[in-house]
């Protein structure tokens, strides 16, 4: 697919690193020349310097020949314009980062009158990934699939773990609890499990349930942790803004620390109901001040990662039973999981995550679509969940029949509204959602789990 990036800055090279991966060709337009020249040395991409919301511009971009425009610049409006004259100029796909608050409210107005085919707010998305694991506050990362039905939650086998040692079959009937342990890391290695796998000490878990089931799994292992009451975020950004609207709903208390004034002010105009402190938040004394210690969770969410994480590292030293992380560098992610922090975000590569979706699921229109696709173990392994067409070639042939590639596992199949935990005499069909997750990359189709079936990047 030709994909034309309006947008050099963190954003534009995350997607870039990305789409690269799956071999689109990938024209960056961006108006600071060392930005286009550094990514068209870093990657196998043509670069325009320029102003992408410029007809002239575009045209010398070869915009004609773009299947899909995505336009990632620091300026909502300029990347609305972008979309509409791509639009205007033939390009069939268009996406729009805005994140503006106002203009997320008028979504439907985006869409439908200036024909933006998706608009993204990686900040509400960065908001909605937090507010999941405040909900289940046992698991380290949560990810939802079949409208919320099923989950794929992270934890870790502790040394004191009654895990250690059993099978996973032995752990389903021993539990009795309809769940399946999906991944397992151990050391540098990742794993798509069967049911011999004998889980050890340190091992890292990737489980997948209900919400109920799950949480049902936490309180057998001794680790469940109580429903989050109280948060407390440092920093006053998009994210904090976002979050707090939707904890505020949940009924739960909601305290910011800002340090610039104005941006107090107004969280306080649009929060009345959360508590706003002029202050700054990174410093411990502060902290200390406001009772850090007492809160069910600390969100940290400044702009300096540095800060974010040793604020996380105080928190956790105190006792505080979840806390959230907020990097942009994920080389810092080794470093944060080492100390212990087991629970972040990293707002440029959720958008990543999520365009790229998109892209797969433009790229095969007749078959299977990828509804859902999420990126764990630090983008190790992808879970994805497919709409099964009438083009998938193995409908209403059992799973024990079914010849799968290496490392694929079909933990759930969601039939209307029944949810299957299948079997080997379990089949998929026409209409079905499908839960898959493997270590197998790039999959644009559910034929691409077949043993044989070699998709084309």
């Amino acid at each position: 697919m030709n994909i034309l990036i309006v947008g050099a800055g963190k954003v534009g090279e995350a997607l870039i690193e990305n789409l690269s991966k799956e071999k689109h060709d990938i024209i960056v337009v961006d108006e600071k020349i060392e930005l286009v020249e550094k990514l068209v040395d870093t990657y196998d991409i043509i670069g325009t310097v320029g102003n992408g919301a410029s007809y002239d511009v575009l045209i010398n971009a070869k915009i004609q020949k773009a299947d899909m425009l995505i336009a990632v610049t620091n300026s909502d409006e300029i990347n609305m314009l972008c979309c509409i004259i791509g639009k205007k100029l033939g390009v069939k796909d268009t996406i729009a980062r805005v994140r503006n608050p106002e203009y997320s409210l008028q979504l439907d107005l985006l869409q439908q009158e200036m024909g933006i085919d998706m608009v993204i707010n990686p900040e509400f998305e960065a908001a909605n990934d937090i507010f999941r694991m405040l909900q289940f506050p046992s698991a380290s990362n949560v990810e939802s699939f079949a409208k919320g039905r099923v989950n794929i939650v992270e934890g870790k086998v502790s040394a004191n773990s009654d895990l250690i040692g059993v099978s996973l079959t032995e752990l389903r009937k021993s539990s009795k609890l309809d769940i399946l342990i999906c991944v397992v890391t151990r050391d540098s290695q990742v794993l798509i499990p069967r049911g011999d796998f004998v889980l050890q000490e340190g091992d890292g878990i990737y489980v997948t349930g209900t919400t109920q089931q799950l949480i049902l799994f936490f309180k057998q292992q001794g680790v469940y942790k109580k429903n989050v009451r109280d948060v407390l975020m440092i920093g006053g950004g998009k994210i904090s803004y976002y979050l707090a609207k939707k904890l505020i709903k949940q009924g739960i208390q909601v305290k910011i620390i800002e340090r610039h004034e104005r941006r107090c002010l107004e969280l306080s105009q649009k929060l009345k109901e959360a508590t706003i402190v002029h202050n700054d938040g990174t410093l411990h004394e502060v902290l200390d001040e406001e009772r850090l210690a007492r809160y069910d969770a600390c969100i940290t969410l400044t702009g300096i990662d540095e800060e974010n994480i040793v604020t996380s590292i105080y928190a956790e030293s105190l006792g505080v039973p979840k806390i959230v992380t907020k990097i942009s560098r994920i080389n810092l992610v080794p470093i944060i999981e080492k100390v212990g922090l087991s629970s972040y975000i990293t707002p440029k590569h959720i958008m990543a995550t999520r365009i790229v979706r998109y892209v797969r699921a433009k790229q095969n229109t007749q078959g299977s679509n990828v509804e859902r696709l999420y990126r764990i173990v630090n983008n190790q392994v992808e879970a994805l969940e497919f709409y099964v067409s009438e083009n998938f070639q193995q409908i209403g042939v059992s799973l024990e029949e079914m010849k799968l590639k290496e490392n694929i596992l079909i933990p759930f199949i969601l039939r209307g509204n029944t949810l299957i935990y299948p079997t080997g005499k379990d089949m998929i069909c026409e209409h079905d959602r499908v839960i898959v997750v493997t270590t197998q990359k790039y999959l644009r189709d559910l034929n691409d789990i077949l043993e044989g079936n070699h998709y084309e990047l």
